[in-house]
């Protein structure tokens, strides 16, 4: 080799191996280098051409051969790319805002960013996931800001839920039983109620505390400093448009071959941070095939992704 732009001539499965560990922006940076560097191939290289105006899907928890690799894909669109995330493997997204995922493996819970590639650990939780227990999880801002909440809501019997709640920065969880008799049904989820911290304001608002239960019949918000709850009436779903457009998308193909045909993708619940946000509760979706599946279903997780830009 050269000793003269030696670098530029970096055999091409070096530099795959090397691009695809990398965060999103030093990625972009590395392609930017030189011609060969970019045409190096990559399992993130169509990231480029993806919209950054329109919400993506992560999908994760594939078969075991390749159970460190996701899914990306934009909705309406034939943009998708294979991202290696091994942190991934065998967790739980329980949220995600912002680009970041609030994930649980046991007791143990962190964010991750998977484009910026940062993480950052909460304590563990004391107490375990009970089987067959239904679990909810919101988080109020960035895992960066000081004000930021984790609420995890498990269903206890008919009319009460724990509710589970730590800072970043804190040492241990707080935990609350909390009893709301016949305002709690059979079918609920937990979300975000206030927004003033998504945007950086620094303001002391009434209901920055809140976590909210939403409810076919009606929703319910405990307040974790008040120590009290309150209800009302049906909350308005605007995010029903985006399961309408990932219905109309071929995800038979999209999905690379690793996924099942007819798989079921169960959904984390999602937090948009945008001038016209809207919050979707934890669902599941069923892909959609034409072609005969001899194996039988399978099923695989997945994160609604809102791009933002720069990482953070």
């Amino acid at each position: 080799m050269e000793r003269n732009g030696g670098w530029q001539h970096f055999v091409p499965e070096i530099l795959s191996c090397i691009s695809d560990r990398l965060s999103m922006p030093d990625f972009i940076r590395f392609r930017s280098v030189c011609r060969s560097w970019r045409s190096a191939p990559s399992f993130r290289s169509n990231i480029t051409n993806f919209d950054k105006g329109k919400p993506w899907v992560l999908i994760y928890g594939l078969e075991q051969k390749h159970h460190d690799h996701c899914i990306l894909l934009q909705l309406l669109s034939h943009n998708h790319c294979l991202l290696k995330l091994p942190v991934l493997s065998g967790t739980t997204v329980l949220a995600s805002m912002a680009g970041w995922l609030l994930c649980r493996n046991g007791n143990y819970l962190f964010f991750y960013n998977p484009f910026s590639l940062q993480g950052f650990q909460l304590p563990k939780h004391p107490l375990p996931l009970e089987p067959l227990t239904k679990q909810e999880a919101t988080f109020s801002s960035l895992p960066t800001s000081p004000y930021c909440i984790v609420f995890i809501i498990n269903g206890k019997d008919c009319s009460k839920l724990e509710i589970s709640w730590c800072r970043p920065f804190e040492k241990s969880w707080s935990v609350k039983v909390v009893d709301f008799g016949a305002w709690l049904t059979s079918e609920w989820s937990c979300g975000l109620y206030c927004s003033c911290r998504r945007f950086g304001e620094e303001f002391k608002c009434m209901h920055c505390d809140e976590v909210v239960i939403w409810q076919p019949s009606g929703w319910m918000s405990y307040d974790i400093e008040r120590k009290g709850f309150r209800g009302g009436g049906i909350l308005m779903d605007d995010g029903k448009s985006w399961w309408s457009e990932l219905d109309e998308m071929d995800l038979d193909d999209l999905l690379c071959g690793l996924v099942k045909k007819d798989s079921v993708i169960s959904f984390s619940s999602f937090n948009s941070i945008g001038v016209d946000s809207y919050d979707l509760s934890p669902a599941e979706f069923r892909i959609k095939s034409s072609r005969e599946n001899p194996q039988g279903t399978g099923s695989v997780k997945a994160a609604w992704m809102e791009p933002t830009f720069p990482w953070k």
